[in-house]
C-alpha cells in the first residue's frame, strides 16, 4: 500500500458499477483500446455490463464465456485534486485506491502521483 495525492479532479462514469464474485461467468467482450487490457464483459447473472482487468479473467471458451479468478469491483472514485488516497493496487493504467473516508474504487493512474512522506507532513502543518 502507498500513499498517493489526487492531481487531476476525476468523476465516476459508471454510477452503478458491475461487482462480481470469484468464479462468477461473464460474457467476455472487446478489449479497450485507451487502456489495454481491460475488457468489457457482460455478467451472466446480472446482466450488467463493465470493465474488466484482463487479469481477473480465465481465456472465455468458444461460447465467449469467461470466469472471474476472484472477486472485482468496477466502482470508480470521484476525486478532487490534493485529496489522499491508500492505493493497494495498480493495475493497467488504473489505481485501485480508499480514500480517507473508506471507499473503496478505481481512478486513472495519471489523475495521481505517489507522495513523498516529507511532502504529507509538511502539507499538513
Amino acid at each position: 500500500m502507498s500513499l498517493y495525492i489526487v492531481t487531476k479532479r476525476y468523476q465516476t462514469c459508471y454510477p452503478d458499477p458491475l461487482i462480481l464474485e470469484k468464479s462468477e461467468s461473464v460474457q467476455y467482450g472487446e478489449e479497450d483500446t485507451d487502456y489495454p487490457k481491460w475488457i468489457f464483459c457482460e455478467a451472466d447473472k446480472s446482466h450488467k455490463k463493465g470493465w474488466v482487468p484482463k487479469q481477473f479473467l480465465t481465456v472465455p471458451n468458444e461460447k465467449g464465456e469467461a470466469y472471474l479468478l476472484e472477486s472485482y469491483t468496477a466502482h470508480e472514485l470521484t476525486v478532487a485534486v490534493g485529496q489522499r488516497l491508500i492505493v493497494n493496487k495498480e493495475l493497467n493504467g488504473w489505481l485501485f485506491a480508499r480514500t480517507e473516508k473508506g471507499e473503496e474504487g478505481w481512478i486513472p493512474a495519471d489523475h495521481a502521483v505517489k507522495a513523498a512522506i516529507g511532502k504529507i507532513e509538511r502539507a499538513n502543518q
